[in-house]
């Protein structure tokens, strides 16, 4: 019998990804939202999400050092569980609604 080959994931599933970047928010990352990119930096290591301009895509692709970032994230998973990624996205997520009221509120004032 042959052992199942696991490939590495190459591109970020868009319903990961508030829960990865709240993680790697968490790691001590910086994140700068791009015209056509996401930029990810720690200390001299910078990674990038690609994606297009206010189209929500199934999958984003992503540079190295993030396939790298994922992995881990990955074996984080599958170590802790669904509560894992659940508590990071909902944290991630009540972040974007928290922006969105306070952009509201700016242009009533």
């Amino acid at each position: 019998m042959k052992p199942d080959i696991i490939q590495t994931v190459t591109r970020l599933p868009n319903e990961l990804s508030p829960a990865f970047m709240e993680w790697c928010l968490r790691g001590g990352h910086s994140i700068k939202v791009k015209k056509d990119r996401v930029c990810i930096h720690k200390d001299q290591k910078r990674g990038e999400v690609i994606c297009k301009p206010g189209v929500i895509q199934e999958s984003y692709a992503m540079n190295e050092y993030m396939i790298e970032r994922f992995q881990l994230f990955s074996r984080q998973w599958l170590k802790y569980g669904k509560s894992f990624v659940d508590e990071l996205t909902y944290v991630m997520l009540s972040k974007q609604a928290d922006c969105i009221r306070q952009i509201n509120l700016a242009k009533v004032a």
